[in-house]
């Protein structure tokens, strides 16, 4: 059975990084951004873990890419916990 993904656009800003995570266990299946050299370090640190079980990119990447993943990971954690995109 095909996994059932949220795919969160971060709007204009954040528009080259998506997030896509299993709606229902929070199970994160997806992670894509930017050209920056820690890009493959933060996939492997977060695909196939929960939203709330990861470590924030803001504090084991060292780009801006980094940043922008931990921005998403906010907005999906508020999506997975029933709030709204801000």
């Amino acid at each position: 059975m095909p996994r059932m993904s949220a795919l969160l656009p971060l709007g204009l800003a954040l528009r080259s990084y998506w997030r896509s995570f299993d709606k229902a266990s929070g199970v994160i299946v997806n992670v894509s951004g930017g050209g920056c050299p820690d890009i493959p370090f933060l996939h492997s640190e977060l695909i196939d873990r929960r939203l709330s079980d990861v470590a924030r990119p803001r504090d084991i990447g060292f780009t801006l890419c980094a940043l922008m993943l931990d921005r998403a990971l906010e907005e999906c954690l508020a999506l997975w916990q029933g709030g709204e995109q801000r």
